[in-house]
């Protein structure tokens, strides 16, 4: 047993696998607790020492709350996650911070309807080229769910699937994608 978490001010609920970066850190995510009770993220050694709190989420439009996915990191200090909830239109962010808790940048607020994506709750997958993709269970024009893409700065962010339902697309993708050496995207749909 490495921790316990026992202080709902430090989080609770943790959800996601957690990652190991190269100086034998773990990193991972809390989808209640903290100071707003919208969840954190959260830093511990591998040999249960040092837990520290990285980021508590605010659950607002400034930074988004209930993270439920694995964090990913890019290798050059930072790591990416997703909220399911918060940001401008409260419909779940994209975030980026320091493995060292400094940092924070919102990269991007969903705001559901036809032309974004509404709740992300898998993890990201990052490319060779700096490019993060991922998954919505819903938002696009069936609301249905939706596959997209964005730079790691926040930048260029665009749709490459919307969901319709039925039997010959499916919906509500939940899991992660995982990306092949030929640039090419894979996923399921719940």
């Amino acid at each position: 047993l490495l921790h316990t978490f026992v202080d709902t001010n430090a989080g609770s609920l943790p959800m996601g696998s957690l990652i190991l970066d190269g100086s034998e850190t773990l990193y991972g995510v809390m989808t209640a607790g903290g100071s707003s009770n919208s969840g954190t993220v959260f830093s511990l050694n591998t040999d249960g020492s040092l837990f520290q709190v990285l980021y508590p989420f605010a659950g607002f439009s400034s930074d988004g709350g209930y993270p439920w996915a694995s964090l990913i990191p890019d290798g050059s200090g930072y790591v990416y996650g997703t909220t399911s909830y918060g940001g401008l239109g409260y419909r779940g962010t994209v975030y980026r911070i320091r493995s060292d808790g400094t940092g924070f940048q919102l990269l991007h607020a969903f705001s559901g309807g036809a032309n974004d994506g509404d709740v992300p709750r898998a993890p990201l997958i990052l490319d060779r080229a700096g490019n993060l993709y991922g998954t919505t269970i819903n938002g696009g024009p069936s609301n249905r769910g939706t596959v997209f893409k964005l730079r790691k700065d926040g930048t260029s962010f665009q749709l490459l699937h919307t969901f319709l339902g039925g039997a010959g697309d499916g919906s509500g993708p939940v899991s992660g994608l995982i990306l092949d050496g030929a640039d090419n995207l894979y996923g399921t749909t719940s």
